[in-house]
């Protein structure tokens, strides 16, 4: 997303051209102070009515992404799944290991379509390949990893809600 930023020296004069001459566009540097960026950072936030610690790991994986650091994002986007898959499982009778048992028995009971299993292995798949030093995920990639994991999230945490907030008028 292209971005503008105000910026002005901290030291120089108005008169003093040098400071912008200077400028290598690193606002970081303690010599540049930003006055105001357009358009205004938002902190990315989960989707409704999901539970805190799952929506910190769904944020810090937005976060990751925003910055195109996509290895960070990629274990992001499978630990938000891991976190909300767990929570979803905690009713199962026998207790699977790892993440791929919990998305098959949670696809099993049918509280996974079998589309969203496979969308959930895929996620699983190459968030362990960040994890895994298996290369870099590509931006497609991490655009699909976000866009999975939001849906994810709305179909086991915020539509139920909204059906029981409805169902309760």
């Amino acid at each position: 997303m292209p971005v503008s930023a105000w910026v002005t020296p901290r030291q120089a004069s108005q008169h003093d051209l040098s400071a912008i001459q200077r400028f290598d566009g690193t606002l970081e540097r303690a010599d540049w102070a930003v006055i105001k960026i357009w358009p205004k950072v938002q902190d990315p936030a989960a989707p409704n009515h999901v539970p805190p610690p799952i929506g910190r790991a769904f944020a810090q994986a937005e976060n990751a992404a925003a910055r195109k650091d996509y290895e960070l994002a990629g274990m992001g986007y499978r630990r938000t799944l891991e976190l909300a898959v767990k929570d979803c499982s905690s009713d199962l009778e026998v207790a699977p290991r790892n993440l791929y048992e919990k998305l098959e028995s949670l696809s099993k009971t049918g509280a996974l379509t079998r589309q969203m299993t496979e969308w959930a292995h895929i996620v699983r798949t190459i968030g362990n390949g960040s994890a895994h030093d298996q290369g870099e995920p590509s931006s497609n990639d991490i655009e699909d990893l976000a866009a999975f994991t939001r849906v994810f999230l709305e179909y086991v945490y915020t539509l139920p809600e909204k059906v029981r907030q409805r169902s309760k008028t």
